[in-house]
């Protein structure tokens, strides 16, 4: 069930692909995962694909802000090991 969608263009565009993602809140219910490393993951995992657009639905606004910011300031072409340490270093916890 869609509350409702939000969609972000937040990665480089590339005029001659049309790819979108539709996704959400993986893991964050019984799992437990934090959201706001959930769409920041979700984000790099599409840049490094070239998608072009990543549609949100059921998310919580201020968190996927929050990761959009801190998207904006990684530098491009992070590889995956720095990826994840640079995660770390945000020291997420999962959600109580």
């Amino acid at each position: 069930h869609l509350m409702h969608s939000i969609a972000h263009s937040i990665l480089k565009k590339d005029k001659t692909k049309k790819t979108e993602i539709h996704t959400g809140n993986w893991g964050c219910g019984n799992m437990r995962n934090n959201k706001e490393l959930i769409y920041l993951s979700q984000i790099y995992v599409a840049s490094i694909l070239g998608i072009d657009q990543i549609i949100f639905h059921c998310i919580d606004q201020k968190l996927l802000n929050n990761a959009i910011e801190k998207w904006k300031a990684i530098p491009n072409n992070l590889s995956l090991i720095e990826a994840i340490e640079l995660f770390i270093k945000y020291e997420y916890t999962w959600r109580d």
